[in-house]
Formats: C-alpha cells, sequence, structure tokens
C-alpha cells in the first residue's frame, strides 16, 4: 500500500473515532519511516520489518497508556499494519502478511513477480495505472 494511503487513512480514521489527526498520521507514519531506510541502506532485507512487525507492541502499549496523544500514535500505527495485512490479502497473497511476525517469521519474498497470481488483482490494476500516468516512472 502507498505511504499517502495509510496517512489519508489515518486522516479519515480520525473523523471517524474523534482523535487528533495529527497524531493518528505520525503513527501510520511510523512503520514506513523506520522500515524503509532500513531496507534500502541494507541493514534489514525486507521493506516491512522492526516498523510493521507486531512485536513493536511491546513499544507502542506503553507509549498508547501514556495519553491520548500516546493513544492516537498507537491507533495510527496499527491502522497502517492491519491496512498492510488486509492489502496482501485481498490481492491473494496472505502469506505475505507474515511481515506482521518479523523476525519470528519471514514471509515470503516481497520483490518476486507474479504475473499470473496477481494480474487480476486490485493493486495491479492501480500499479498499471499510475505507471501509465506517470509515464512508467
Amino acid at each position: 500500500m502507498l505511504f499517502p494511503t495509510h496517512l489519508a487513512a489515518a486522516g479519515l480514521l480520525s473523523r471517524l473515532i474523534g482523535r487528533s489527526p495529527l497524531w493518528l498520521v505520525v503513527g501510520a507514519a511510523v512503520p514506513d519511516v523506520v522500515d524503509k531506510p532500513l531496507g534500502t541502506v541494507g541493514v534489514t532485507a525486507l521493506f516491512h520489518s522492526v516498523g510493521h512487525s507486531a512485536l513493536l507492541a511491546v513499544v507502542m502499549v506503553p507509549i498508547a497508556l501514556s495519553g491520548r496523544r500516546g493513544l492516537a500514535v498507537a491507533i495510527g500505527w496499527a491502522s497502517h499494519l492491519a491496512l498492510d495485512a488486509g492489502h496482501v490479502v485481498v490481492n491473494g497473497r496472505p502469506a505475505d502478511a507474515l511481515f506482521l511476525c518479523w523476525p519470528v517469521v519471514e514471509p515470503p519474498d516481497p520483490w518476486r513477480f507474479r504475473p499470473v497470481r496477481s494480474s487480476g488483482t486490485i493493486s495491479a490494476h492501480r500499479r498499471s495505472t499510475s505507471n501509465c500516468s506517470s509515464g512508467g516512472h
């Protein structure tokens, strides 16, 4: 799922639950802000690792208990994980949701190309549409 989608979903969620959009958006950004740099520089082999792991709940629970802002951050973080997991399941790749168990369980390679299994999915359609509209970049 695209980073801006997580931020928009957190903003929408803030309206639904009556929380500050700022702190929900901050929480929703945490997984990608942590994991994308780690994956880019090669610290981890995956772009869904530390920040996307349910094991980070050990850190998020005390944050949630620290007050309203902390609770909003934790809810935003949890919404990011739920959306990413739901995204791969809806698109026919339920085994890829194992990123939630990192580092205990390694998910399948997220960069493998599976044209037959993913060509008719929502994500494949969106990827091809966005590639066409951006000139393939």
